[in-house]
């Protein structure tokens, strides 16, 4: 795909392989701005791609962006620029060169979701909940925000089997239904779950566990199993210096001393 603009967005030149990709005519395009027909309008003026290209054009030699295109999809563009700069070195003009990378960007987000989800229950896998709690244990700390994690796992009541896995599976699908979708459920051992919960206190936690609850006992009743909920949690605090600490005092109470959700 080859598209030329000057410094105020101006398409000065498309070829039909573009035309085709965007339908467009060339009537449509040419002497249009290029923000808003090939290139995505930006909401905030801080965020116009073609005024910090020509600010800081070696910064976007190469860029990739998403489109949406006329019929309501949306595709990934891989632009290579070239900036045309007057005698006086500045730049005045685009050249870019774009190659759609749809498929590949769709196979990267793809892979990347089957590296960090367990694949037995379908929630985050050990790493990328660790990877998460990092992230906004940072940002609790930066912005003194409460930031809490719950350690939890299921048992039989009559202790003498573990759950199959059928029941984990309907467990934790369950579970997804009532935590809330800023938080953050991951699997943490063979039948250990942990919750990172941002904005969340210690004081907070039983409300959660009780929804939990619950619908663990409409679970029960449904299919005929007796299954409890144990759990253990814990806060950040001024000696919390990384998220494994957080999740592991947690954990090593959930091991124990843990609690038990009431019915």
């Amino acid at each position: 795909l080859i598209l030329s603009f000057n410094r105020k967005g101006i398409i000065t030149e498309v070829n039909d392989p573009l035309l085709q990709k965007f339908n467009y005519t060339k009537k449509q395009v040419v002497g249009k701005n290029v923000l808003g027909t090939i290139l995505p309008k930006s909401k905030k003026s801080t965020d116009n791609i073609i005024y910090r290209l020509f600010q800081n054009p070696n910064l976007f030699i190469d860029a990739e962006t998403e489109i949406q295109v006329k019929n309501g999809g949306k595709i990934w563009i891989s632009w290579t620029n070239k900036i045309i700069y007057d005698k006086k070195g500045k730049a005045t003009a685009v050249n870019a060169v774009g190659f759609d990378v749809t498929k590949r960007k769709e196979i990267e987000a793809q892979l990347q979701y089957l590296s960090s989800i367990d694949p037995q229950t379908g929630v985050l896998n050990r790493p990328a909940l660790l990877q998460i709690g990092t992230t906004e244990l940072k940002r609790a700390k930066r912005y003194d925000r409460a930031l809490s994690v719950v350690a939890f796992k299921f048992r039989q009541k009559d202790r003498k089997s573990s759950l199959s896995d059928k029941q984990l599976q309907e467990t934790i699908l369950l579970m997804r239904t009532v935590i809330p979708s800023v938080d953050y459920l991951g699997r943490i051992g063979d039948t250990e779950f942990a919750l990172i919960l941002p904005e969340t206190t210690l004081g907070n936690i039983p409300h959660l566990i009780q929804h939990m609850v619950q619908s663990l006992v409409k679970y029960n009743k449904n299919t005929h199993s007796k299954i409890t909920l144990l759990y253990a949690s814990a806060t950040l605090n001024k000696k919390t210096n990384t998220i494994d600490t957080l999740l592991s005092q947690a954990w090593q109470q959930l091991e124990t001393k843990p609690l038990r959700g009431r019915e």
